[in-house]
């Protein structure tokens, strides 16, 4: 048996706010308690959690770690199309792409720009996609006066890639919170299958594959101020530079991240269970 685990993992249901009741919870925790104690291994998607089944307990032995993988073979056939939205955005682009939710903390980006406020030259924060905190944004930069903060509409994932192929950076942000720390955003692997320098605003997990991919800049999250530093620095650099960090990621996630790579280690597994099973 075979157990790929994360949101009914009790802790991120607690965090979450899906399940406040405490005599709930623990009857949660007691069930995957059992669960953990039946299956004879368990997929996780990041070290974070199984650092957390380990200490709850579980053996190492069962537990494998495969990351999430992009919809890759979409977002790379989209590699000539620039899309006409950005037509009139000039300079060095970062963009957001994703939810504009309240655990996305946008705000960083929205403090960030204001930094660069008469400066000349200045990158310009791109926000495509929508949410509940949207329309907070929006109205935040207009107040301010921003010109390098631009929303844009959300699109089918059929587009996506086009956005992100046609931009400098992209950025990947959540609020500051310990189960964040355990959380590999699922952009981080499509950011990093396009082949652009990412500038990674989770702790843990998320900004350690950035750091082992050597493909991008890692900030505090809800750090504005670092923030606004790495977008000027990977602003600043050689071209040649920039190509070299975006060739990075591509490679890490052809060799780390991939589908290829995801199903193969999921074949190993299920191979191991069989082979379990018939001892």
């Amino acid at each position: 048996v075979v157990l790929d685990i994360q949101d009914m993992w009790p802790d991120t249901l607690k965090a979450t706010g899906m399940i406040t009741n405490a005599r709930l919870l623990g009857f949660v925790s007691k069930v995957c308690n059992l669960i953990y104690s039946s299956v004879t291994k368990i997929v996780v998607l990041s070290p974070g959690f199984q650092k957390l089944l380990i200490n709850r307990g579980v053996s190492d032995s069962k537990i494998e770690i495969i990351y999430n993988w992009a919809d890759e073979k979409v977002l790379r056939s989209m590699t000539n199309e620039t899309p006409k939205e950005l037509a009139s955005i000039e300079g060095f682009k970062v963009l957001f792409a994703g939810n504009v939710g309240q655990a996305q903390g946008l705000n960083v980006i929205i403090d960030a720009a204001l930094s660069f406020k008469g400066k000349v030259q200045k990158p310009q924060f791109l926000v495509l996609g929508g949410g509940l905190q949207l329309n907070e944004l929006k109205r935040r930069a207009n107040d301010l006066n921003l010109d390098n903060v631009h929303f844009l509409a959300a699109v089918g994932m059929e587009e996506v890639g086009a956005f992100l192929y046609s931009v400098d950076a992209l950025l990947i942000h959540l609020n500051s919170d310990p189960l964040f720390k355990i959380t590999i955003p699922g952009k981080t692997q499509a950011y990093m299958a396009v082949g652009k320098p990412i500038i990674m605003g989770v702790s843990g997990d998320a900004s350690n594959l950035v750091s082992r991919a050597d493909c991008g800049i890692c900030f505090e999250p809800e750090n504005s101020v670092e923030l606004a530093a790495a977008a000027q620095s990977l602003m600043l650099q050689d071209p040649n530079d920039i190509q070299r960090l975006g060739k990075n990621a591509a490679r890490f996630y052809d060799e780390n991240l991939s589908v290829k790579v995801g199903v193969d280690s999921f074949a190993k597994v299920f191979n191991e269970v069989i082979e379990m099973g018939q001892r």
